[in-house]
This record gives C-alpha cells, sequence and structure tokens, in this order.
C-alpha cells in the first residue's frame, strides 16, 4: 500500500518489517499534486443527479462521453518515456518527470473517474511531446553503433535485449530442424493404439486401411487445389477439401466398436473425428499444415488431453457455455443471422 497500490485483482507483497517501513517517506511532490489544477472533473453519482425522466439517459450519457474522449495515457507515456531518457542516468529526478509521472497515473483512471484534461494541460503536453527527441532504441535504424558510452536502455534493447534474441532465435531454429523428422507422441497416440490392437482384430486393419486410403484422397485434392498457390485460391482450397474429410466414416459393420463410431462420427469430439485426425497427422507432420486445417479442434483436444499426465487436467467447456464467457463478433454476428433467418 505505500506504492498507492489497491486490491482490485492486484497480488499484494505485504512488509511489516520496521526497518524497511519506518523510513519510508512518500515523495513531496505526489503529496502536493492537485489535480484540479490540470483536470476537469465532472464525476456525479447518479443521486446528485436532477430527479426526472431522462435521470438514466444522462447517467448513461455522461458514461459514454467520458469513455469516448481522446485517451492522452498512450501520450502521456511516451513522453515520460522520452523525458527520462534524456534525463537519466546522467541526471536526477526533477519535477517535470513527477509531473509526467503522476499525469500517467491519472490518465490511467480518467474516463472512469470523470477527468477531462483542461486545454492547458492538453498544450503542455503537445510541446513536451514535439521537443522531445525520441530516443534511439525505439528507432534502431537510425540509432547507429552502440558502444559503452551509449545510454543504459539503448545498450539494453540494441545490444543486450537483441544478442539475447538472437541466439534465442538460433536455437529455436536448431531445435525443429532436429525435431522436424520426430512426431508428436501426443498427436500420434490415438492412431498409435487402435493400430496396435488391429494387430489382432482384421476388422479393425481393414477399417484403417480404408481410412489410409480415404486421406490419402484428401491429401491428394489439397495438393491440386493449392497447386497454383494464392491467398484466394487458398480459402477456395480449404472450402472445396473440408468436407470431403468431414465425410469419412468407417463403414459399418457388425463390430459393435466400429458400428459406435460410424454412429456418432458426425458428433464434435467424438472418438472417431479423433482416431481420423491423429491418422492424418501421423501421414502428413511437420512442416504440412493441411492436419491442422483440417482437424485443429481435435488436434488441439488431444494435445491437451496426453499432456494432463504431466500437468493439472484440462477442462472442457461446451459451445454455449463458452460462447457466454468469451463473445466472438462473429459468432454474434452468425447468431443474428440465425434469429432473422428463424424469424423469416
Amino acid at each position: 500500500m505505500l506504492s498507492g497500490g489497491d486490491y482490485d485483482g492486484d497480488e499484494p507483497w505485504v512488509c511489516w518489517d520496521p526497518r524497511l517501513v519506518a523510513p519510508f517517506r512518500n515523495n513531496q511532490f505526489f503529496e502536493s499534486f492537485d489535480k484540479n489544477e490540470y483536470f476537469h472533473c465532472n464525476n456525479p453519482s447518479l443521486r446528485e443527479l436532477p430527479d426526472t425522466d431522462t435521470k438514466m439517459t444522462s447517467f448513461f450519457r455522461l458514461g459514454f462521453e467520458s469513455d469516448l474522449r481522446q485517451d492522452y495515457l498512450g501520450k502521456c507515456t511516451n513522453i515520460l518515456q522520452k523525458y527520462s531518457y534524456h534525463k537519466i542516468p546522467r541526471d536526477v529526478f526533477d519535477s517535470n518527470m513527477m509531473l509526467f509521472a503522476q499525469l500517467c497515473g491519472e490518465f490511467v483512471d480518467a474516463p472512469k473517474q470523470g477527468l477531462r484534461p483542461k486545454e492547458e494541460t492538453v498544450k503542455m503536453l503537445d510541446g513536451w511531446n514535439k521537443k522531445l527527441q525520441i530516443p534511439a532504441y525505439k528507432t534502431p535504424e537510425r540509432g547507429g553503433m552502440v558502444n559503452d558510452d551509449s545510454h543504459i536502455l539503448d545498450r539494453l534493447v540494441l545490444q543486450v535485449a537483441r544478442d539475447a534474441a538472437d541466439k534465442g532465435t538460433r536455437q529455436l531454429a536448431k531445435v525443429e530442424k532436429e525435431r522436424t523428422w520426430r512426431s508428436d507422441k501426443h498427436l500420434t497416440e490415438q492412431f498409435n493404439r487402435i493400430d496396435s490392437a488391429a494387430n489382432k482384430d482384421p476388422p479393425l486393419r481393414q477399417m484403417l486401411i480404408n481410412l489410409e486410403k480415404s486421406l490419402q484422397g484428401v491429401c491428394q485434392e489439397w495438393a491440386i487445389a493449392n497447386r497454383n498457390y494464392n491467398a484466394e485460391k487458398f480459402s477456395a482450397a480449404v472450402e472445396t477439401v473440408y468436407p470431403l474429410y468431414k465425410k469419412i466414416k468407417p463403414e459399418p459393420c457388425n463390430d459393435p466398436r466400429i458400428r459406435a463410431w460410424y454412429d456418432n462420427a458426425d458428433r464434435p469430439g467424438s472418438e472417431w473425428s479423433l482416431i481420423k485426425a491423429s491418422k492424418l497427422f501421423y501421414m502428413k507432420q511437420w512442416p504440412h499444415k493441411l492436419p491442422w486445417f483440417m482437424a485443429m479442434s481435435e488436434l488441439c483436444a488431444m494435445k491437451a488431453r496426453e499432456s494432463s499426465i504431466d500437468f493439472p487436467a484440462p477442462r472442457s467447456v461446451v459451445h454455449d457455455v463458452y460462447f457466454v464467457l468469451k463473445p466472438n463478433p462473429r459468432l454474434l454476428k452468425d447468431k443474428e443471422d440465425e434469429d432473422v433467418d428463424m424469424d423469416g
């Protein structure tokens, strides 16, 4: 709480050691800062609004107007960064730096607090923004060479961080090169289990043979559709090939397990859909992307399930619940279109 934090989702660290707490003194500038000098405040409660028929309308209008005002937090943050860059570490903190920091703190919650910067405040920020030069680490193409005399932030971003990123990139490329021939056991386990059982089960073996032939046909159609690749044709290729993949089912027979797979083949997340996805991934692994365009949901489900051996078990969320928890604009539009069709 010494830093002025709150408990709206933050994770606090509490210390009561007098050796650390007793010497603490708040910065005098923050104690003397008067936000009314820099902001207009219009944040009435519902009770304070005139008691008329349009009371709720006025209340919501004030809220919307506050949210729709120009956001100066980004500009003020950039000014603070540029000012600090040119002052530290060669200089010390000064009143301007404290002011920009305090203004940033006020701009964070300005819409909720009903705060609007005064015209003089906006002019002051615009003036500083034009006057201060952009740090070299934000314009690496103009930053030149970094040496021991360079600003510490330039060295951290343009040298230390860049070297670390380059090293990580090289390590990732090495790992990818070494692993391209390996199979992801989490995604092939479903097929491997059925394939092993098929060694003693002729109907099951025949089912796998038929599945491989059908998937080979899908792969061939995919190759034909993407022969002359471009973005527009790619979307059309997916729309053409995906139905062929979806309609692949086992032949109905007297085997109860295969019969159950056939009856439930069209159900999302069914065992047959997982077997089919696992087999396709087994046939077309990295760098092929076909399995992910045909069966991403199933592959992700298998990865989560098989990974739960080392991590907490995954939690499944049905579509209706997920739809409420995290609305998607496209889903909402589809739902609206569906309702219109039903009304028609």
